[in-house]
Order: structure tokens, then sequence, then C-alpha cells
């Protein structure tokens, strides 16, 4: 019998996995329109300027149009994947076809909740959810940089398995 096979069988791997996509967007998202008008403000300065040096400049302020549109659509239909196996989180954007793994959270070094800074402790969020900010379940670890959180989109289901996940890794280490 192979050794790879009978390890293998010794010690399976849970696998759950979750996708979550952004819910409907309100027709009059306030911070979309926002920065639509902002972008087409610079993109007019920018043509002005830019012909006012004998410059192209409807190609270049066509072209950051374009960007900045592209960009925004990506992000705003951007969902996010949460993989669960028995030792790590892994958390992936997907568009469309594309998938591209963002973090691999080890649960044994992993929390849940808010976690409570030390003083003067450098704190990193990271917003991993396609909805922005509500809804969020919260986890956080610590390390040489500082405190860094991680806020997903996680269904009961998945933060009551997180949680067990965190439990057996601790328990197990």
């Amino acid at each position: 019998m192979d050794d790879k096979f009978s390890r293998e069988e010794q010690e399976p791997q849970r696998v759950f996995c979750e996708l979550h996509s952004p819910k409907g967007r309100r027709e009059g998202d306030p911070a979309l329109f926002a920065l639509t008008l902002l972008t087409l403000f610079a993109a007019i300065l920018l043509k002005i300027k830019l012909d006012s040096f004998g410059l192209p400049g409807s190609v270049v302020s066509t072209a950051l149009l374009l960007l900045v549109f592209f960009r925004v659509f990506q992000i705003r239909t951007a969902s996010f994947r949460y993989t669960l196996t028995d030792k790590t989180l892994l958390i992936e954007r997907v568009n469309g076809a594309k998938c591209r793994p963002l973090f691999e959270l080890s649960l044994h070094e992993l929390n849940m909740g808010e976690p409570a800074p030390f003083s003067g402790e450098k704190v990193r969020r990271f917003y991993v959810t396609p909805n922005g900010k509500s809804a969020a379940t919260a986890l956080w670890t610590r390390d040489s940089k500082g405190t860094a959180v991680y806020y997903i989109e996680a269904s009961e289901d998945l933060a009551r398995r997180i949680a067990e996940g965190i439990f057996r890794a601790g328990t197990a280490g």
C-alpha cells in the first residue's frame, strides 16, 4: 500500500466551502454616484490641461475614464469564496472565471470576534466581504506586525464551523 494514501486515510481533511456574491445594489448608491462625478470632473480637467500643452487630452482622459469604470465594476461585482479545512481558512476573490487567493489563515493562530488592542498596537483591517461592512464576522490574528482583523461574510453554519475548527486547532496543539 502506498504511504501517501495511508497517511491521507489517517488524517482526513474536512472541507467546507461558501461563495458570497454582492447583493442587489441600490439604484441611487451615493458612493458610486460621487465617484462617477469625481472621475468625470478629473477627466475633464485632465483633458483641458493636456490640450493646453498640445498633447492628445481626449485619448488620455477617455483611457482614464475606462480604467476607473472598469476597476469600479470589477470591485462592485467581486464575489468571495471561503474554504475551510481542518487546519486553514482560505479566502479568495472571484471575478467571473478568475479566482485569486487573498489570505490563507491558520486556524491555530486565528481568533473570533473583535480583538482587544494593546496600547500603541497597529491594527490592520481587511474587509473581504462583497457587501461592505454590514453583517461581517470578525476574525483576527497577532503577529510581529501587530493585529490583523479579517471581516468575512460568513453564514451561521460557516461561523460555527470556524469556531469549532479554532477550538480543535487550539486543543490539538
